[in-house]
């Protein structure tokens, strides 16, 4: 599912959890004013998430771990707080990891050293005089 670069000003319901055949989605771009889900965890086939460039806030779900197909995950350029849970060392098979530009807080975990496929994209912080 495509939605990104429409300027929606919405939140993401609970109710995405239910989706559990969706492999891919994209609501980058737009003006999400939300938190994350825990129901994400569900989406046990979603290969790629990208929800990169909105307003989100708070933390990320521990609940990502349940994300077991996921090989990229961009949340980049949004506005969440707290540390990345250890949880997503559950997610063998992510390739792309993006947290940048955010209020993110805390130590990196070390499972993230875990993920073998993790070379291609790795960008955690970029702190900004």
């Amino acid at each position: 599912m495509r939605i990104g670069s429409n300027k929606l000003e919405s939140v993401l319901p609970a109710s995405i959890g239910e989706l559990q055949s969706l492999e891919f989605f994209d609501a980058s771009l737009n003006k999400l004013n939300s938190t994350l889900p825990t129901t994400l965890g569900r989406l046990s086939n979603l290969k790629q998430l990208y929800l990169a460039a909105n307003n989100i806030i708070g933390s990320i779900p521990s609940t990502i771990g349940g994300l077991l197909a996921l090989e990229e995950l961009w949340l980049n350029n949004n506005r969440l707080t707290g540390t990345i849970p250890s949880e997503i060392g559950k997610v063998l098979k992510l390739r792309s990891f993006l947290v940048f530009h955010n209020k993110m807080t805390g130590t990196i975990p070390s499972v993230l050293g875990s993920l073998s496929n993790i070379g291609r994209w790795l960008w955690l912080f970029v702190v900004v005089p």
